[in-house]
């Protein structure tokens, strides 16, 4: 505690202790090989598979709205809002592609950003997309959240910036953060993406200037500099780069070729790749499978990794997306009255057409499905007379069977 006291009522310690602190921060970021950031990281194939399969997964699941009601929840088809999230936010935009843009600054840059533009009434009119580079947050001397972000049209506006309020910006946080923005996934992984572009970048230089002759020239003689430096350069010339490989040399003035026994296998090149590849997947939790990674898949465990990627990688995902679209989107009426938010994971969750009539004869059977909420479900048009619920005749409610004598009731 005194070295602390002592420390705080000297300003010039203080200062150095502050400068050694961002000295070894500096240091500690200022790593040796490439570096991946927000703006990069797309170049990496691992990364850009990975965001894909995430974004386009996300983007692709109806997301519809909601209200409950005493026969439970039911799309709220007649809402303003179920036209603009199901098919067309904008004029110039289709659903997919907004939540896409979005998703992919989600997962680059940690927070994606929307405009909600809305009518003097507050009715949710318009979305937009937002870069989240350029937006900025701050704080009111009240403490409201405000946004500002540079106007459209900077020769025309009065003002360089726009001033949005919170509830005309829609966020969608990648991590959990006290502020109003999240870090970025690709700062948090630096180290692990670091070491798969340096791993990338060393077989693609392998290949590029690769020598099928990787070996040493042994000669009898020790050769002067001049001597040296031109049979280098010729060797170089003959047997490195594209279009060079698998070339027959010529040795001259006794000179040996002792070729290297190490190959691409020996050196674990490929096995590194693999697990590289392996710890990018699972730092997004993407099944290995739909990064390519065929190597331990069967027809039978791609089912379940289907399953668990809804599970455990697409619902936290989702829930994220419905909960930050109730908030922002919705009416202080509009949560009064039951609206709510819920993407449909059906289709991905359907399996071949025997198992699905198998399913869908046990809910009619059961009396859980109707005909017609069978065909709803398969894109089917239905027919009169099908909402009618049947259930299996041999099956009898627990308290009329329990008051019927056993013979009455067989």
């Amino acid at each position: 505690m005194a070295a602390d006291s002592s420390s705080s009522k000297n300003p010039i310690r203080l200062v150095v202790g502050l400068w050694d602190a961002a000295r070894n921060w500096w240091e500690c970021r200022k790593k040796k090989g490439p570096k991946v950031t927000p703006d990069n990281a797309l170049s990496l194939s691992d990364i850009m598979t990975c965001v894909r399969v995430l974004a386009e997964s996300m983007a692709s699941l109806p997301l519809d709205i909601y209200q409950r009601s005493d026969r439970g929840g039911e799309k709220a088809r007649e809402h303003p809002l179920f036209e603009l999230l199901r098919w067309q936010p904008n004029p110039e935009m289709t659903s997919y592609e907004l939540r896409l843009w979005i998703f992919i600054d989600t997962l680059l840059r940690g927070t994606g950003c929307a405009q909600v533009i809305r009518d003097g009434d507050g009715k949710v009119l318009e979305i937009w997309p937002l870069f989240r580079a350029k937006l900025q947050a701050m704080r009111t001397p009240a403490g409201e959240l405000v946004f500002k972000y540079p106007a459209p049209d900077k020769n025309k506006s009065k003002s360089k910036w726009i001033y949005l309020e919170a509830d005309e910006v829609l966020l969608l946080k990648a991590f959990g953060s006290p502020g109003v923005f999240s870090p970025s996934l690709i700062d948090l992984g630096h180290d692990l993406f670091s070491g798969a572009k340096a791993a990338e970048q060393y077989t693609q230089e392998f290949f590029t200037n690769g020598n099928s002759f990787s070996g040493t020239v042994e000669v009898p003689e020790v050769m002067d500099d001049e001597t040296f430096q031109r049979f280098k350069a010729d060797w170089d010339e003959a047997h490195s780069g594209e279009g060079k490989r698998h070339k027959t040399p010529i040795l001259e003035g006794g000179a040996k070729f002792n070729p290297s026994k190490l190959n691409h296998q020996e050196s674990q090149m490929i096995e590194s790749r693999k697990f590289t590849r392996a710890q990018v997947a699972g730092y997004w939790r993407v099944p290995a499978h739909l990064i390519n990674d065929l190597d331990k898949a069967t027809f039978s465990n791609i089912e379940h990794q289907d399953l668990g990627f809804v599970k455990h990688t697409l619902r936290p995902w989702a829930t994220n997306l419905e909960q930050r679209a109730r908030m922002t989107l919705l009416s202080a009426a509009d949560k009064a009255e039951g609206y709510y938010f819920k993407h449909n994971f059906n289709d991905m969750l359907k399996g071949d057409l025997a198992s699905r009539w198998e399913a869908y004869g046990k809910g009619i059977q059961s009396g859980a499905y109707s005909p017609n909420d069978i065909l709803r479900k398969e894109d089917e048009a239905t027919y009169e007379g099908g909402d009618t619920h049947f259930i299996n005749g041999n099956m009898l409610p627990v308290d009329v069977a329990a008051s019927k004598k056993p013979e009455a009731a067989a």
